[in-house]
C-alpha cells in the first residue's frame, strides 16, 4: 500500500490504508509509517524554497511540488532520497534555472517535471552530469522562456521516451538535440517557421509528433521521417493553406 501526504494552504492531511501509526521523524505534525511514506504532494503552499535535508529520514519515492512560490533549491534539498526518488513534479512554481544541485545525485529519477517555471536556458553542458541521465523516461519542460534547442540537450538521457517541450518561445532545434529513444515529442505552441526535419528525421522509435500552433507556413516536400512507427502528426493552427501531394507520398519509411 502507498501512502500520500497532500499539503494545502490551510490544511495539512496524511492518508493511509494502515492499521498502525507513530509519528513522523521528519515532521511531528502527522503520523506515518516509514516502510508506507512514498508519496508526497504539496500544492499551493505558498513555500519559496527547499532546504537541505528537507526528507532526510523519510521513504519518499514519489515527490510531487507542484503550484507552489518555490524560487530555491538548495543543493541537498533531496539529501537521503539519492536511491528512492523516481518521480519529481516542481512545474508551476518560479524556477529561473534547473536546479542541477540538487538533482545530480538523484540515481534513479524517471519521471522529471519543470513545466511552468521560468527557464530560458537549460544549460546543456550540465545534463551530462545528472546521476539518473540513463534512467529518465519523461522530461516537461514546456511553458518555460526557451528559445532554441542545441545540439546534443538531450542526448546524454539514452532512455528518454517522452520530451514534453511546448508552449515555449522556441525557433530553432539543432540537429542532434534529441536521444534516438524519443517515442513522444511535442514541440507544439511556440516559434517555428519550419518543420525541424534536420533535428527529427532519424528518430526512428518516435510515435507521436506535435508540432500544432507554431508559424509553419509549409511542409517539407518530401515530409520524410526514419520511423516505422508514427502514430499521430499533429500540425493544426499554423499558417498552412495547402498541401503539396508529394509531402505524404511515401515520406515515412
Amino acid at each position: 500500500m502507498k501512502g500520500f501526504l497532500v499539503l494545502l494552504p490551510t490544511v495539512f492531511a496524511l492518508f493511509y490504508v494502515s492499521q498502525s501509526a507513530e509519528l513522523c521523524d521528519w515532521n511531528p505534525m502527522c503520523t506515518c509509517r516509514k516502510s508506507l511514506h512514498d508519496v508526497v504532494t504539496i500544492v499551493r503552499s505558498g513555500i519559496s524554497t527547499l532546504d537541505n535535508n528537507l526528507l532526510e529520514g523519510t521513504n519518499v519515492a514519489s515527490l510531487h511540488l507542484m503550484q507552489n512560490n518555490i524560487i530555491q533549491v538548495s543543493p541537498k534539498a533531496f539529501s537521503g532520497l539519492e536511491n528512492l526518488l523516481t518521480t519529481l513534479d516542481l512545474s508551476h512554481n518560479q524556477l529561473k534555472e534547473v536546479p542541477f544541485g540538487a538533482l545530480r545525485n538523484l540515481s534513479n529519477l524517471q519521471w522529471l517535471n519543470l513545466q511552468g517555471n521560468l527557464l530560458n536556458d537549460i544549460h546543456i553542458h550540465h545534463w551530462s552530469q545528472l546521476n539518473f541521465r540513463l534512467y529518465l523516461k519523461s522530461l516537461f519542460l514546456g511553458s518555460n522562456y526557451i528559445t532554441n534547442i542545441k545540439e546534443s540537450a538531450f542526448t546524454h538521457f539514452n532512455n528518454l521516451t517522452l520530451l514534453d517541450l511546448k508552449g515555449n518561445y522556441i525557433h530553432d532545434v539543432d540537429s542532434n538535440s534529441v536521444p534516438q529513444s524519443v517515442m513522444s515529442l511535442s514541440l507544439a505552441n511556440n516559434l517555428l517557421k519550419n518543420v525541424p526535419l534536420h533535428a527529427i528525421y532519424t528518430l526512428k522509435n518516435l510515435r507521436n509528433l506535435y508540432l500544432s500552433d507554431n508559424v509553419i507556413a509549409k511542409l517539407p516536400c518530401p515530409f520524410y521521417l526514419h520511423t516505422h512507427k508514427l502514430e499521430k502528426l499533429d500540425v493544426s493552427n499554423n499558417l498552412l493553406t495547402h498541401l503539396q501531394d508529394c509531402i505524404f507520398n511515401g515520406s515515412f519509411a
